[in-house]
């Protein structure tokens, strides 16, 4: 028997049958909680086995879908309201299925490729505010790590810390990867650096 992690892809794959998930008082194996599985008429239904779904709780409505300014295209899925599950342009053609009607409200997505890409753009754009984030939050300066003696060097090489000149420019500065470069650059007097984190005033205001 198949389980699935969400209600979509359960009802998708039977879309003939009821979706069951686990009661509120579950009392069988923890794997079970919070995944769906179709009614075959031999589980028990009450709130500490499997319980029927509905599908308000898991699916966007096609009011809430339209309302957000979405269309369907050809290959979409949603439940009707009478509960069966259509695909768009098989049965009903794109412009029947994208006309509003009352009974919206009760008619739910499966998939939908208008989602798909809205939840793509979505998540485009929270590593873009990350990343700005990090670019604005994240500042380094390079102070100049002076020794006597090459073990000194051995901790901070490990913890990746050092840098040199690239190029003999001081504007630029290239991580040391190899210790077998760190001591060509220690035994010719070459200026060797530690990369420190300056704490911006954004991380102040976090204090």
């Amino acid at each position: 028997m198949t389980i699935y992690d969400t209600y979509a892809e359960c009802k998708k794959n039977h879309p003939e049958k009821d979706v069951l998930t686990t009661g509120k008082k579950w009392d069988g194996n923890s794997r079970w909680v919070g995944k769906f599985l179709p009614n075959d008429g031999s589980r028990i239904i009450d709130e500490e086995s499997w319980i029927f779904c509905n599908p308000a709780d898991y699916l966007t409505s096609l009011e809430e879908f339209f309302d957000d300014g979405y269309k369907f295209v050809d290959g979409d899925v949603y439940i009707n309201e009478d509960g069966f599950v259509d695909i768009v342009g098989d049965e009903y053609d794109i412009d029947y299925v994208n006309t509003r009607t009352e009974v919206d409200f009760t008619c739910f997505v499966l998939s939908a490729k208008a989602l798909e890409e809205s939840k793509t753009e979505k998540t485009n754009r929270q590593y873009k505010d990350v990343m700005k984030e990090i670019k604005v939050t994240e500042k380094f300066e390079y102070v100049e790590f002076k020794c006597k003696s090459f073990f000194e060097l051995s901790e901070p090489f490990n913890l990746q810390e050092l840098y040199f000149d690239a190029n003999g420019d001081k504007d630029k500065k290239s991580k040391v990867l190899t210790e077998l470069h760190l001591s060509q650059l220690f035994f010719r007097g070459a200026e060797i650096y530690r990369r420190i984190e300056i704490e911006t005033p954004e991380q102040k205001k976090d204090k």
